[in-house]
Formats: C-alpha cells, structure tokens, sequence
C-alpha cells in the first residue's frame, strides 16, 4: 500500500491513494444482479423483416461489384452481351416470381396489378 504525499502550502497532504477505511471500496448488495437489467431498451426484431432487409442491401452490393467486373469480362471476351441479355432476362423472371410467390410486392413497388 503506497502512499504519494506532497505538501499544499503547509496546509495538509494530498493523498493520491489511500486504502478504504470502510475495508471494501466497491460495496453492493447481494441482489445487485437479480435486479441488473440487460439490454431494456433493445427492441425485437422479426427475423424475416431482417433478412428481407439484408437481402435488399446484399442486392445493391453485388449490383455494383457486377458494374465493375462485367465491363472487365466483356472486355476481355470472356463473355458475350448475348450472355449477359439472356442472364438479365432469366435473373428478372426468376426475382419477379420469387417475389410474387413469397409475398406479393418487390422492393420499391407492388405486384398486385398483374394477379
């Protein structure tokens, strides 16, 4: 146990640490977990509102990895713009679909017209 003294002009010490006098220093009852509450003001998600979310996100990523590295591709031969029309037309069908089978709307608009 040290203690740091130093003079204030001759009007008493400055302790910078001094043991408790009370023994311990962090007193608390025993039913202080009991009653801790843990995470009070995080709200309940639903996981398909979440994933729903996330999938729209993940969307726009791959739509602008896509805007960089099929450029590249068509670039260097390594696809044909017949390719990529034919890949558009079968993703469109598939996400229209997708989308009217799971829920009857599609990010940004609705599906209701065409049933």
């Amino acid at each position: 146990m040290t203690r740091t003294k130093s003079k204030l002009n001759g009007q008493g010490e400055k302790l910078l640490w001094k043991k408790p006098t009370g023994g311990c220093d962090n007193a608390m009852d025993n039913c202080f977990l009991s009653n801790l509450v843990v995470n009070a003001h995080v709200p309940t998600r639903r996981y398909w509102a979440v994933a729903l979310d996330a999938a729209a996100v993940s969307q726009q990523v791959s739509v602008a990895m896509a805007s960089v590295v099929l450029p590249i591709q068509l670039h260097l031969g390594l696809v044909t713009v017949q390719q990529l029309l034919l890949l558009d037309v079968l993703l469109l069908v598939a996400g229209y679909a997708a989308c009217q089978l799971l829920g009857g709307h599609v990010l940004g608009g609705s599906l209701r017209g065409l049933r």
